[in-house]
C-alpha cells in the first residue's frame, strides 16, 4: 500500500510543496532521511549561482492538524496519516531565512524507490472535508509553537471556522475568539488580535482563496527602537478600547499584570502625571511623553511583555509535548493490548497446532493399525488363494483318477459283457452239443470230452467273469471312494472359495478403512500445516507488535525526556524572570522616586520663579520711594 505525504519547505525565500510516496507507513527515521534526501536534491536545483553550496539539514518538522486547524510539532511517526501536510524547517544560515507565506499546491509526485513513478498511484487524501475545501494553509512561523493544551482543545471544538493559527504572529501567543475564551491574566496579547480573529470572515467552501490572511498586528520586535517599544506597550494597554486610548483601569491592570508592584497611590500619581489634559484617558502622544520621562519603566514593561510571550510559548510547547506524550502513552497502551491479543492468538494457534499434532498422531496410529490389518487380510487372502489352488489341483487330479476309473470300469464292463456274450454263445454251443449228444450218442464220448473241454473253458470263462465282476466291483468301490473323495475335495474347494470370498470382503473393508484413515491423516496433516502457518503468521504479528512496542517505548521515553527538558526550561525561565524582576524592582522604585523628587523640585523652582517675577513687578521698579525692607520670600530665594 502506497503511503503519500505532502512535504513543504522554504528554498531561498520561495515555498515549494511536494507529494512524496512511501511503500508503507514509514518510521520516523526513514521519513526524516527520505525528506532530507528529496529536499536536498530540490535545494541543489533551486540554489542561485551566487550562493555557495550548503547541506540541507532538517531542524524540525510540523504537521497540519485538521481537527484543530493548527500546526503541531512532528515528534513521532504515529502522528502521520496518508495525505497529511508536513512543513520542514531548514536550519537557518547566512543565506537562508524562513519567510512566512502561503504554501503552494503540491508538485508532481516523487516516485518511491521500490516502484516506478508510472506504477505509483497517489493515495486519496483521508483528511477531513473541511481541509479538502479550505485550501492549503499558511506555512507555520519558525518561532511559534501553536499546539494547544487540553483546555484550548475543548475551546477549539466550539470555536468558529476561522483557522486560528492565521492570527498568530511570531511574537504573539495562541489566542482564541473573545466569545469563547477569556483574555489571559497578563495583558500581553497584541492589540486587535482577539478582535481580528473574532471579526474575520469564515472561509468560503470551495473558494481558491479560502485561507484568510492574518490581520495586520504589531509584533514585539527583536531589536526594538524607542518608538517601537512605545507602540508595543501602548497597544497592549489599549487592547480593550475601540478608540485606541488607555483608561486608568487599563493602566493599573497592565502594570499589575506585568508584576510591577507599585502601590495604588503610586499608580494613580503616575497616571495623573501621564494624563496631561486631565481627560481621564491617555492618548498615544501623552503615553509617549510619559515613556520619555520613565524609560526604565518602559523597558521593563516591554521586555516583560516579550518574556511573557516567550513563557506562554514555552508553556504551550510543554502542553503540546504533554499532549503528544499522552497520545503516545495511549498508543503504547493500545500497542501493548494488541501485543497481548497477538500473544493470546499465538498461544491459541500453538494449542491448535498441538491438538492437530495429537490428531495427526492418532490418525497415523489408526492408519498403521488399519494398514497392518489390511496386510494381514491380504496375507490371509493370499493363503486362501494358495489353498484354493491346491484344493483345485487336488480336485483336478481326483477328477482325472475318477475319469480313469470310469474308463477302466467301462472297459471292465465291456470285458464282462464280452465274457458274458462268449459264455452265452458257449452255452448255446454246449446246448447244441448236448442236443447232438442226445442225437448222436455215438458221438457222446468225443463230444463229452469236447463238452468237458468246453466246460473247462466255461469254468475258466466263469472264473474270468467272476474275476472281471470282482474287478468291476472293486473298480466301482474304488470309483465310489474316489467320488466320495472328490466330493470331499469339492466341499473343501467350496469352503476354501467361501473363505476366500470372506477374506476378499474383509480385505475390501480393510482397504476402505485404510483409505478413510489415510484421508484422515491427510486432513490432519493439512489442518496441522494450516495451524502452523497461522501460528507463524501470529508469531510474525506478535514480533511486529513487539518491535512497535519497543519503538513506542523509545518514543514515549524520548517524549518524556523532552517534557522534562521543556519543564526544566520553563522553570529555569521562570526563576530567571523572577530574579530579573526582583532586580528591577529597586531600580523602578528609584526611578519613580527620583522622578517625583525632580518634579517636586521643578514645581518649587517654578513657584520661586513666579514669586520672583511677582516681586519685581510690584516692588523692583518703584525707585527710592519704594520701601527699603526685604521680603521674607526674597531672603530665601536662590536668586536674591
Amino acid at each position: 500500500m502506497v503511503f503519500a505525504l505532502l512535504i513543504a519547505a522554504d528554498f531561498y525565500g520561495a515555498k515549494a510543496n511536494f507529494e512524496v510516496l512511501f511503500s508503507a507507513h514509514p518510521t520516523f527515521t526513514e521519513f526524516k532521511c527520505k525528506v532530507e534526501a528529496v529536499l536536498a536534491t530540490e535545494s541543489s536545483l533551486r540554489r542561485p549561482r551566487e550562493i555557495p553550496t550548503e547541506p540541507f539539514t532538517v531542524q524540525r518538522m510540523q504537521i497540519y492538524d485538521d481537527k484543530v486547524d493548527l500546526w503541531v510539532d512532528l515528534v513521532s511517526a504515529a502522528q502521520l496519516r496518508p495525505g497529511m501536510q508536513v512543513y520542514v524547517f531548514r536550519r537557518e544560515t547566512t543565506f537562508h531565512r524562513e519567510v512566512q507565506s502561503k504554501i503552494p499546491p503540491p508538485c508532481k509526485s516523487i516516485p518511491i524507490t521500490a516502484a516506478p513513478a508510472a506504477a505509483a498511484s497517489p493515495q486519496p487524501h483521508t483528511e477531513s472535508p473541511r481541509r479538502l475545501h479550505a485550501g492549503l494553509p499558511v506555512a507555520p512561523s519558525p518561532t511559534v509553537i501553536t499546539t494547544p493544551d487540553a483546555h484550548y482543545l475543548d475551546m477549539l471544538a466550539r470555536a468558529s471556522a476561522v483557522p486560528l493559527h492565521l492570527a498568530v504572529s511570531p511574537h504573539v501567543p495562541l489566542t482564541l475568539p473573545v466569545a469563547d475564551v477569556a483574555p489571559p491574566a497578563f495583558p500581553g496579547v497584541l492589540p486587535g488580535v482577539l478582535d481580528a480573529v473574532a471579526a474575520s470572515p469564515a472561509p468560503v467552501v470551495g473558494s481558491p482563496q479560502a485561507v484568510v490572511p492574518p490581520p495586520a498586528v504589531v509584533a514585539a520586535p527583536v531589536d526594538p527602537s524607542f518608538a517601537e517599544k512605545v507602540q508595543y506597550v501602548f497597544a497592549g494597554m489599549g487592547r480593550a478600547s475601540a478608540l485606541r486610548q488607555v483608561s486608568r483601569e487599563s493602566f493599573h491592570d497592565y502594570l499589575a499584570g506585568a508584576r510591577i508592584h507599585f502601590s495604588a497611590d503610586t499608580v494613580g500619581e503616575l497616571f495623573a502625571k501621564a494624563d496631561c489634559n486631565k481627560d481621564g484617558v491617555l492618548s498615544s502622544a501623552e503615553f509617549t511623553r510619559f515613556a520619555e520621562l520613565y524609560p526604565t519603566l518602559l523597558d521593563s514593561l516591554f521586555y516583560r511583555g516579550r518574556e511573557e510571550e516567550a513563557m506562554q510559548r514555552r508553556e504551550a510547547g510543554v502542553a503540546a509535548t504533554n499532549q503528544v506524550l499522552t497520545q503516545l502513552e495511549e498508543q503504547l497502551v493500545r500497542v501493548r493490548r494488541d501485543l497481548h491479543l497477538a500473544g493470546s492468538k499465538v498461544n491459541d494457534h500453538e494449542e491448535r497446532v498441538a491438538q492437530s499434532m495429537r490428531s495427526l498422531e492418532a490418525a497415523e496410529d489408526e492408519e498403521q493399525q488399519t494398514k497392518a490389518a489390511l496386510d494381514a487380510a491380504q496375507q490371509d487372502a493370499h493363503e486362501s488363494r494358495k489353498e484354493v489352488g491346491v484344493r483345485a489341483q487336488e480336485a483336478s487330479l481326483v477328477k482325472e483318477e475318477v475319469q480313469k476309473s470310469e474308463l477302466a470300469l467301462a472297459e471292465a464292463a465291456r470285458g464282462v459283457d464280452h465274457c458274458g456274450g462268449k459264455l452265452v454263445a458257449q452255452r448255446e454251443v454246449r446246448m447244441k452239443s448236448e442236443r447232438r449228444i442226445e442225437e448222436l450218442k455215438e458221438l457222446i464220448r468225443r463230444e463229452e470230452a469236447e463238452a468237458e473241454r468246453q466246460r473247462e473253458i466255461e469254468r475258466g470263462l466263469e472264473g474270468a467273469l467272476v474275476t472281471a465282476q470282482a474287478e468291476r466291483d472293486n473298480r466301482q468301490v474304488d470309483m465310489d471312494s474316489r467320488v466320495d473323495h472328490l466330493q470331499n475335495k469339492a466341499d473343501q474347494l467350496r469352503e476354501a472359495e467361501r473363505h476366500l470370498a470372506e477374506m476378499q470382503d474383509r480385505q475390501r473393508e480393510r482397504g476402505v478403512t485404510h483409505l478413510q484413515a489415510r484421508d484422515a491423516v491427510l486432513h490432519a496433516t493439512s489442518k496441522k500445516c494450516a495451524e502452523e502457518r497461522e501460528s507463524v503468521n501470529a508469531k510474525d504479528v506478535e514480533a511486529k507488535h513487539k518491535i512497535h512496542e519497543a519503538e513506542m517505548e523509545k518514543e514515549v521515553q524520548a517524549q518524556r525526556e523532552a517534557v522534562v527538558a521543556q519543564e526544566t526550561e520553563v522553570s529555569d525561565a521562570r526563576a530567571a524572570r523572577a530574579d530579573a524582576e526582583r532586580g528591577e524592582e529597586p531600580i523602578l522604585d528609584e526611578e519613580v522616586r527620583l522622578r517625583f523628587q525632580r518634579d517636586t523640585l521643578e514645581q518649587e523652582e517654578a513657584a520661586l520663579r513666579d514669586q520672583h517675577r511677582s516681586y519685581h513687578t510690584t516692588h523692583g521698579r518703584l525707585g527710592s520711594a519704594a520701601p527699603t525692607h526685604r521680603s521674607p520670600l526674597r531672603a530665601h530665594s536662590p536668586y536674591a
